[in-house]
């Protein structure tokens, strides 16, 4: 190599050492300049190379096969669905993550509603909207941690307030938390309209709340009987080891007391 050629190549490298981009993108375009795509380079021969259908034949195969794997899909999909809405087992595990497995099988029926046409297919997720909801019943607010009280109350954010509060159409429920768990709910009627909790109007979303505070079907409880000529204005009575106590106007149920809830 001649002193010439040296030079040369010393200078590439010094320009190199200067301008690391510009080397960087010559070097790119070195490549791109003699690469597989450089111009007039044919394609790679070594790609799998797609056929155009151009007989009838061709395309009706095409079709048929399209739709043996769309059907394919939909029938994988539907025993997947099935197989979700088949109600789980209960191993042990803790109440919140249970309640999680219980509220999947009720998202998975949601789903199932939507499919039209298939009757097998919306029995099983009716059935499993009624296991869900059983379920759901069967734990009780009273007792629960945070995370399980709002899962229950369909809370969509986390608040951290000592007070929780849920609201039907005519019955609120205020559940006291303590130590991240509720210790005690308290039934009372939205408005003035709807104070009475044992009326016709509220007495079917009472029931309900109280169930779900207690973790079980409870009847409200009948007026307590007149003592001297007065009404009495409260009454007492225990599910289990909870207490609950009734405040009462003469033969209506005006508040419902259950666990520790201070008045």
């Amino acid at each position: 190599m001649d002193r010439r050629s040296r030079q040369g190549g010393s200078a590439t490298g010094a320009w190199a050492k200067v301008c690391p981009r510009g080397w960087a993108a010559l070097m790119g375009v070195v490549v791109l300049l003699t690469g597989p795509l450089a111009l007039g380079a044919g394609p790679d021969s070594w790609a799998p190379q797609s056929k155009p259908c151009v007989t009838g034949n061709c395309r009706w195969k095409a079709a048929r096969e399209e739709q043996e794997a769309a059907e394919q899909r939909r029938a994988q999909t539907r025993e997947a669905l099935m197989k979700a809405l088949t109600p789980p087992t209960r191993a042990g595990e803790p109440t919140s993550v249970w309640l999680r497995r219980v509220e999947e099988v009720l998202a998975r029926a949601e789903e199932a509603r939507k499919v039209s046409g298939d009757r097998e297919l919306a029995a099983r997720a009716l059935d499993a909207t009624a296991w869900a909801g059983e379920e759901r019943r069967k734990i009780a607010l009273v007792g629960a941690e945070r995370a399980v009280v709002l899962q229950l109350l369909s809370f969509s954010t986390a608040p951290a307030a000592r007070i929780l509060t849920h609201e039907t159409d005519s019955v609120a429920l205020h559940c006291a938390m303590e130590g991240e768990r509720c210790v005690g709910v308290y039934l009372v009627g939205m408005s003035k309209d709807h104070r009475v909790l044992n009326a016709p109007a509220q007495a079917e979303e009472t029931v309900a709340l109280l169930a779900q505070a207690l973790g079980q079907p409870v009847p409200l409880p009948a007026p307590p009987a007149r003592s001297g000529g007065k009404a009495p204005t409260s009454s007492t009575w225990t599910v289990g080891e909870v207490p609950i106590v009734a405040r009462w106007r003469n033969t209506d149920l005006m508040e419902l007391r259950v666990g520790e809830v201070k008045p």
